[in-house]
C-alpha cells in the first residue's frame, strides 16, 4: 500500500480509477502512440476486464493492439502480447471463433518467429487455444 501511495494511488480510489487516470495521463503528455501509453492503455483494459467491463476492455486493446501492430510490427512481442489479450476479450464476450482465431494466429506468429521465444509462453498459448475450444 505505501508503494502504491507513494506513486499516486489513494486506497479510497478504485485500481480501476487510477488506471484510467494513468492511461489519461500518458495520453495527454506523450500521445497515445507512444510506448509507455500503451503500456498504460493495456493496464487499463485489465482492469476493465477486473471490473467485468468487458465490452470496454475489448475497444481499448483493440487501439494497444492496432497501435502496437503498425509501430512495432506484428511479429514485435508486444503486439502478439496485445492480439492474446484482444483473444481473451473476444473469449469473455462469448466470441470465441474470433479468439479462436486471434490465438492461431499468435502461435502461428510465435513459431515463424525468429527470435527465442520461451516454452512455458507456447504452452500458455496452446492451453487458452484449448479452452476456447472448449466453449
Amino acid at each position: 500500500n505505501q508503494l502504491l501511495e507513494c506513486r499516486g494511488f489513494r486506497p479510497q480510489q478504485s485500481r480501476l480509477d487510477f488506471a484510467k487516470q494513468t492511461m489519461d495521463s500518458a495520453v495527454k503528455w506523450l500521445t497515445n502512440r507512444n510506448p509507455l501509453t500503451l503500456a498504460a492503455m493495456s493496464n487499463y483494459a485489465q482492469e476493465l476486464r477486473q471490473a467485468k467491463q468487458n465490452y470496454h476492455a475489448r475497444d481499448v486493446d483493440t487501439q494497444v493492439y492496432e497501435n502496437r501492430k503498425e509501430i512495432l510490427g506484428e511479429k514485435h512481442p508486444d503486439t502478439l502480447l496485445s492480439m492474446q489479450n484482444l483473444a481473451l476479450d473476444y473469449e469473455l464476450l462469448l466470441m470465441h471463433a474470433s479468439a479462436i482465431d486471434l490465438y492461431q494466429k499468435a502461435i502461428a506468429i510465435r513459431k515463424q518467429s525468429t527470435e527465442a521465444n520461451s516454452k512455458d509462453h507456447f504452452d500458455l498459448l496452446y492451453c487458452q487455444l484449448a479452452e476456447s475450444l472448449s466453449h
